[in-house]
């Protein structure tokens, strides 16, 4: 998950991190990045879904002492980086 201050909504900087965690994900060697969103965070799940992402299909409930919620599971391949060989 990305986690942006709200004054730096809309400012670029999520888009950086996201590029930046997918970039570190490739060269390491990865195949799929996966993370968990709360179901219900709409701009979350749209952010994650406008930079290549997709749920697929899986969920959980995640407990806690004083609450829980559902959480959905998105993904995307990896793959050779943009303009790569």
């Amino acid at each position: 998950a990305i986690y942006v201050d709200p004054d730096s909504v809309r400012t670029g900087v999520g888009r950086a991190l996201m590029a930046a965690s997918l970039a570190t994900a490739r060269a390491r060697g990865d195949h799929t990045l996966t993370l968990w969103v709360v179901d219900t965070n709409s701009v979350a799940r749209r952010f994650y879904e406008r930079c290549g992402l997709r749920w697929d299909g899986s969920s959980k409930l995640v407990q806690r002492p004083t609450y829980s919620m559902n959480e959905v599971r998105y993904r995307i391949a990896l793959g050779e980086a943009p303009g790569g060989k």
